[in-house]
């Protein structure tokens, strides 16, 4: 509401400065013609500096609303839209659902300012191991996912996914020194809604977890639900 008023104050004040120089020419009044350039100038600066602290403002509050307070990094909401526009385009990608091994552990131990720092070093972690067309999301709590631009097969997806989980295993994360993650992967697939996709990676993360942790396990599932329990 105040940036609302301060934009309404600068567009009050040009308009002065534009009455104030039809003015001094109709009377060719040089006094009248200098307060105009004076106030023109100061009505000007005004309203272009109040733009650039709007734009600045909205610029941050997009932001905000698709990155994650913790890690930095994209939250659900932006990967969602991600997914959704990336199927709109058809194009050919991979999902990894990642979740970082007995993270609950670290907090009981450590504290929860500890898990954030671990959060925030898994976070780094993974995007350092991904392409920059790739792109890095918060899930929720200690699961992540990864979408892999240009990914037509599961084989290669699971060659990424792996790779992921050895650098992660061989990261050292504050704290707790050594973590490891459970991957659960699959490519996209024409028709299928962006909760389906993350539905699909999520019941393969499940089987992940099943078979005792710390490995990559791909679901490329035909029609039908996709049901674990928890």
């Amino acid at each position: 509401m105040k940036r609302i008023l301060f934009a309404g104050l600068g567009w009050l004040l040009l308009t002065v400065a534009l009455a104030l120089g039809l003015l001094a020419l109709a009377t060719k009044n040089a006094t009248d013609a200098m307060l105009f350039v004076i106030v023109g100038g100061f009505a000007w600066l005004y309203v272009s500096l109040l733009g650039i602290a709007l734009w600045v403002g909205w610029k941050s509050l997009v932001q905000s609303r698709d990155q994650d307070g913790l890690t930095g990094l994209f939250n659900k909401r932006c990967l969602l839209a991600t997914l959704a526009k990336w199927q709109k385009e058809k194009r050919s990608f991979g999902v990894l659902m990642i979740d970082m091994d007995f993270f609950k552990q670290v907090n009981d131990t450590h504290g929860h300012l500890a898990g954030d720092a671990v959060l925030q070093r898994l976070a780094v972690t993974l995007q350092h191991a991904v392409r920059g067309d790739d792109a890095v999301f918060r899930y929720g709590g200690e699961e992540f996912v990864v979408l892999l631009a240009n990914q037509t097969t599961i084989g290669n997806v699971e060659k990424v996914a792996e790779r992921i989980r050895k650098t992660v295993s061989f990261t050292a994360f504050p704290y707790v020194l050594q973590k490891t993650c459970s991957i659960g992967c699959t490519v996209s697939s024409a028709g299928e809604t962006p909760e389906r996709l993350l539905a699909i990676a999520d019941d393969a993360l499940y089987q992940a977890k099943k078979q005792g942790r710390n490995c990559v396990v791909s679901n490329v599932l035909k029609k039908g639900a996709v049901e674990h329990g928890e």
